[in-house]
């Protein structure tokens, strides 16, 4: 006499059902995590890209900085600066055109929430091209100067340069930015050395 073939169960398919709902929705989890962590790593790439595009062109702009005087009238400053503003003559990178240019770097709190804007003029009045932002999602910053009073001795750090008519020597700047990416405060010398006393208060 032959056997009858036995089949599965209930309890057996339904086991096997439930086995297999539970490893389906550890794999959807993990690819779940997986893109997230992916979108993560995008964001923070981004955003890192960004912070030090804006660190980099500040260092290189004002490495570069220039004692001309803004204006053909009397005005005979050539830097501005102030705890959230400064402004400066420099060459603009070869990406954009070369020449020279002042600039105007100043922190702005907009609808669409406070940011880092630069502006180029070619003369006082004269805008060239229009405002860059710099970086967006900025909380706060805090602009700084170091160089010599009208006797040569050094200062300490100023957040207003009160010798507009020379250059400071150091510029540091050190922001709150929103986001993974903190800004680490930047010191900034500027290469031509004019800040002694001489000729101008």
């Amino acid at each position: 006499m032959r056997r009858r073939s036995r089949g599965f169960t209930l309890l057996e398919v339904l086991f096997s059902l439930v086995l297999m709902g539970v490893l389906l929705t550890l794999v959807a989890s993990t690819v779940l995590l997986g893109q997230r962590a992916l979108a993560q790593a995008d964001h923070y790439a981004q955003r890192l890209d960004e912070v030090r595009a804006a660190q980099d062109f500040l260092r290189q702009a004002l490495q570069q900085t220039l004692p001309l005087q803004y204006g053909d009238d009397g005005l005979d400053d050539v830097f501005e600066g102030r705890s959230q503003r400064l402004r400066f003559a420099a060459r603009l990178p070869a990406g954009l055109g070369g020449g020279i240019e002042w600039h105007t770097v100043e922190w702005l709190d907009t609808p669409s929430g406070p940011a880092l804007r630069v502006r180029f003029e070619s003369r006082p009045g004269q805008s060239w091209g229009d405002p860059q932002w710099l970086l967006r999602g900025v909380r706060a910053v805090q602009m700084s100067y170091r160089g010599t009073d009208s006797t040569g001795r050094q200062t300490d750090w100023l957040t207003q340069w009160p010798w507009p008519r020379r250059l400071p020597r150091q510029v540091r700047i050190a922001a709150e930015v929103v986001g993974p990416v903190a800004w680490t405060p930047q010191t900034i010398a500027l290469r031509l050395e004019l800040s002694s006393p001489a000729g101008a208060p």
